[in-house]
């Protein structure tokens, strides 16, 4: 189950989610959130759960996917 509050700043946009990384040293959570039409293009998304998680039209262009888990996410 995703972590509420990164789900939350994931849903604000790329800008946004690499401030908060950059402050922040927790591996982000987003298993199964709903980030469909969410622009996360240039977003540090290294390491981040974000399996089972709907990415439908989704902006991931030059994201870092870095060992993230996408296992079964649409």
């Amino acid at each position: 189950m995703s972590n509420s509050l990164h789900v939350e700043i994931a849903r604000r946009g790329a800008t946004e989610w690499n401030k908060w990384r950059e402050a922040n040293r927790d591996l982000p959570n987003l298993s199964e959130a709903d980030l469909s039409g969410v622009d996360l293009a240039g977003a540090d998304l290294h390491y981040a759960q974000l399996n089972s998680a709907n990415h439908t039209a989704a902006i991931l262009v030059g994201s870092n996917l870095h060992a993230t888990n996408l296992e079964g996410a649409r």
